[in-house]
């Protein structure tokens, strides 16, 4: 038996889709189950991820700034369209921004400090929060990146 049909998953949203670890996410959940809704979401949609997008139907991008309240309530709403009545089972927080300096957390300028705090904690939240409503029977909650945090609610 496939692993979504037995957890009852019949939809993923994962972030961050663009490149990495996000993008072999949207890749794995989707040869899963053809059943399974996968919805890929980033800023914009890289050569890559649209391939994925095209060749695989049960594939969706949705645009979603993690730092705009705005976006991601857009984002939301159009994954609820998606989705439908069944909600949102998996969400997984891959979105994520490293300081581009090497120099190390304790010691990075203060500026890009705020900067990977607003994308890795504030924008996660926000994603998290907004996710939750889509009102599912239940959501696993997967948080990646710079931080990791695990969220596992039933509702």
């Amino acid at each position: 038996m496939k692993v979504m049909k037995l957890y009852g998953i019949g939809s993923v949203v994962v972030t961050g889709t663009n490149r990495g670890i996000g993008l072999e996410l949207v890749k794995y959940f989707s040869a899963q189950d053809k059943d399974t809704k996968v919805i890929a979401c980033s800023r914009r949609l890289s050569p890559e991820l649209e391939s994925v997008v095209k060749s695989n139907d049960n594939v969706s991008h949705v645009e979603l700034e993690v730092t705009s309240i705005d976006s991601v309530q857009k984002a939301f709403h159009s994954v609820s369209n998606i989705v439908g009545d069944h909600g949102v089972n998996l969400l997984i927080n891959n979105a994520a921004v490293k300081p581009s300096n090497d120099v190390g957390t304790f010691i990075c300028p203060e500026k890009d400090l705020d900067n990977s705090f607003h994308i890795n904690v504030t924008g996660t939240h926000t994603v998290t929060k907004d996710g939750r409503c889509s009102k599912p029977k239940s959501t696993f909650m997967l948080c990646t990146g710079c931080h990791i945090e695990c969220f596992i609610d039933s509702i």
